[in-house]
């Protein structure tokens, strides 16, 4: 008998041997994937993120510098327009129209809904856009404090009220 045992082939793997290998090789099947679907997960969200930034950059620059080079903004009793008077005192209405944000000139598609409020010499825009949620800055003029030019009357008479 002892023989019998001696003479048993010892090539190949034992079951217990088998069943390890095994459950290692699905822990790091499990840990690759679960790695695999982060890295997924992080790229679709910076991706977003990216693509909401992008859409809110190019009009928030161009209200800024609007503002900036305004002597006077106003906005109407909603907030749903802002009135930017130029230095010729002719003056430009940025609204959303059409599905887009527009100021007759320039038009950015990627805004659903921008909402104006002149506080304490600051205007406060907030944009919308289609891929995200609402996006608030403030910006104020480089102009002093002066005699209103944009009136009711004036913007009744050109039908902008």
């Amino acid at each position: 008998m002892h023989q019998l045992l001696e003479d048993r082939d010892q090539e190949g793997f034992t079951l217990l041997e088998m069943i390890v290998t095994v459950c290692i090789g699905g822990l790091l099947t499990m840990l690759i994937f679960n790695l695999f679907h982060t890295t997924i997960s992080t790229l679709e969200f910076v991706t977003e993120q990216s693509n909401r930034a992008t859409a809110v950059y190019f009009p928030q620059r161009a209200l800024e510098e609007a503002i900036r080079l305004s002597p006077e903004v106003r906005t109407n009793e909603d907030g749903s327009k802002l009135f930017v008077l130029g230095l010729e005192n002719t003056y430009a209405t940025w609204s959303v129209s059409n599905g887009k944000l527009t100021n007759g000139a320039r038009s950015f598609a990627d805004i659903e809904d921008a909402r104006f409020e002149v506080e304490g010499g600051l205007v406060n825009v907030t944009l919308t856009p289609k891929s995200g949620a609402p996006f608030t800055f403030s910006s104020g003029s480089r102009f002093e404090p002066h005699n209103p030019v944009l009136t009711d009357e004036v913007l009744r008479a050109n039908g902008s009220l």
